[in-house]
Formats: structure tokens, sequence, C-alpha cells
């Protein structure tokens, strides 16, 4: 079980270097900036990979600003 501030910590720190270049928060929606649904699921790949856990990808695609990750992610890490 990982602490929910490591959590948002770890996918903060994944967008930044994942899509270095665009000003994003956690209120910013991936899709209205640009970012294509491919690169999303790269982002998704890393984050899981650090995390070491899992969130469905449709799951995160109707959830789709970096906030909406964090809880998702602080979630899925509570119940590994």
């Amino acid at each position: 079980m990982q602490n929910s501030n490591v959590v948002k910590d770890i996918v903060l720190e994944k967008a930044q270097a994942t899509f270095s270049g665009i000003e994003i928060d956690e209120k910013t929606d991936f899709f209205s900036v640009g970012i294509s649904s491919l690169a999303v699921v790269n982002f998704q790949m890393e984050v899981e990979q650090a995390l070491n856990c899992t969130v469905e990808t449709s799951e995160l695609m109707a959830n789709s600003t970096l906030g909406d990750w964090v809880n998702l992610y602080q979630s899925a890490a509570q119940t590994n």
C-alpha cells in the first residue's frame, strides 16, 4: 500500500516527464490541451509501472484530468 502523497507525487512527476512542454495542472483535461489518447496510454503505463498497481484504461479515459488520475491511483494503491 502506497501513501497517498507518494502516489500524488509519482503521478505528477510522471506527467511532467511525459508531457514536457505542455502546461498541465491537476484541473487540466488531457484532451483539451491536445494530448493524444496514445500519449495518455503511454503515461498510464509509466504510472502503473512506478506504482505497481493498475486502473482500467476506460476509467482513466472517462476521468481525464490529472487530479482525477491522482484520485483513481490513490484508491487503487490502497487496495493493493
